[in-house]
């Protein structure tokens, strides 16, 4: 995450669309460390510094569901624009998201939850496990991207 002189932040980061032959959808609930707790996303996060985005997307994934993905396809650069809270103030800020969205696959691993970061639980949704939760808008635009 970048934070300009005017206090605008700016955050680049990459995502995993991982579906499986059930047609389910790959997702984990963001914790209260995150400003959107209980919501659940798609695998993925920031790219570090001089990292490749393909390699951040399976790092991520990993980090975050335990399972080792191969990315197989670009499928959108996303731009989104909003204000935001900040973590732990009441402090509004310009904030600037550009999310990079792969299909990936799964290769290895084995499903588990992430501990000590921004989620706590990964698991599989259908279509219709996916009408009771709620979702962030970078889940259903990588939902877009699939036949769930």
């Amino acid at each position: 995450m970048f934070r300009d002189q005017d206090g605008r932040v700016q955050r680049v980061a990459a995502y995993a669309v991982c579906d499986n032959p059930r047609r389910e959808l790959l997702l984990c609930r963001l914790n209260d460390s995150t400003l959107n707790p209980g919501a659940w996303t798609l695998p993925g996060g920031g790219i570090e510094f001089g990292e490749h985005p393909d390699v951040a997307v399976v790092r991520e994934c990993e980090e975050e569901t335990g399972l080792v993905v191969a990315v197989r396809e670009l499928l959108t650069i996303d731009s989104l624009q909003r204000s935001m809270h900040s973590i732990g103030g009441d402090a509004v800020v310009p904030y600037h998201a550009v999310r990079i969205l792969y299909r990936v696959e799964v290769v290895g691993g084995e499903l588990r939850h992430e501990m000590d970061n921004s989620t706590d639980m990964a698991a599989w949704h259908s279509a219709e496990s996916m009408g009771a939760i709620r979702r962030t808008d970078v889940a259903d635009l990588g939902r877009s991207f699939t036949t769930i």
